[in-house]
C-alpha cells in the first residue's frame, strides 16, 4: 500500500512541474496614465515580427496579468492598451456618433495603441513584469 501512496504522489509532482510545449511565460504589470493608477483597459502583446502567438489581458485598477496558459514565448512583442469611457450625450457632435450603440472616449493616445510606439521583450530566463507609465498629452 506505500508502494501504491508513493507512485502516486511521485505522479502527481511530475505532472505539477510540467513545462508549456510552447514555452509560453507568465506575464504581469502596472499601468500608470498621467502617474494614476488605469482603472480599467486591456493590454495586447503582438510580435515585432510575424508570429504566432498574440496575447492580452483586462487592466483592473492599474495592474494586469497572464498565466502561462495565456502567456506569450520569449521574444519582442509590440503592446497595445486602450482603456474606453462613454461619451457624455452633451459631446455626441455628428449623425455617425449618434448611430452608435455606445458612444465612447479613448482615455489613452493613439500612439499606445493603434500606432504603439510601445516595444517589451519577454524573458524566459527571468520574471516578465512590466510598468508602463503612460502619458495623456
Amino acid at each position: 500500500m506505500k508502494f501504491i501512496a508513493v507512485v502516486a504522489l511521485t505522479l502527481v509532482g511530475c505532472m505539477g512541474t510540467a513545462k508549456d510545449p510552447f514555452g509560453r511565460q507568465a506575464i504581469e504589470g502596472t499601468i500608470t496614465l498621467d502617474g494614476q493608477p488605469l482603472a480599467s483597459g486591456s493590454i495586447v502583446f503582438m510580435p515585432e515580427e510575424q508570429g504566432p502567438f498574440v496575447s492580452g489581458a483586462e487592466i483592473h485598477k492599474g495592474t494586469f496579468s497572464m498565466p502561462p496558459t495565456n502567456g506569450l514565448p520569449a521574444g519582442r512583442y509590440k503592446v497595445s492598451i486602450t482603456s474606453v469611457v462613454p461619451l457624455p450625450a452633451s459631446d455626441v457632435k455628428s449623425a455617425d456618433e449618434m448611430t452608435m450603440d455606445f458612444p465612447t472616449k479613448s482615455l489613452v493616445p493613439a500612439k499606445y495603441n493603434s500606432q504603439t510606439t510601445l516595444i517589451s521583450e519577454v524573458s524566459d530566463e527571468s520574471q516578465n513584469v512590466f510598468t508602463f507609465d503612460l502619458k495623456s498629452k
